[in-house]
């Protein structure tokens, strides 16, 4: 199913991880993943709001900043996210 729904989600998350300056590897059913320290990157969802919701949380890891990425695709599934994730970090 990972790969079949919105996205290809391996592929997604491996591609976005790599850039993100993480050393990670894809398998067939999943990815393996050595390390590294993550850096901000630029977002791209391909329509999926698990992946614009999980990188709007590494890119917070990573700067500090709250990025708002894909709204609407986000607004889709969890149209609260940005207020509901503000919270959690004290914003």
């Amino acid at each position: 199913e990972l790969r079949v729904k919105e996205s290809d989600r391996i592929s997604t998350v491996v591609d976005h991880l790599n850039r993100a300056g993480i050393l990670i590897s894809e398998l067939d059913d999943g990815y393996t993943i050595e390390g590294g320290k993550i850096i901000p990157l630029e977002v791209h969802s391909h329509g999926d709001h698990r992946i614009a919701m999980t990188f709007t949380i590494a890119n917070y890891v990573a700067n500090g900043s709250l990025d708002e990425i894909d709204l609407d695709v986000i607004s889709t599934s969890f149209p609260e996210f940005y207020t509901t994730f503000s919270s959690l970090i004290g914003r």
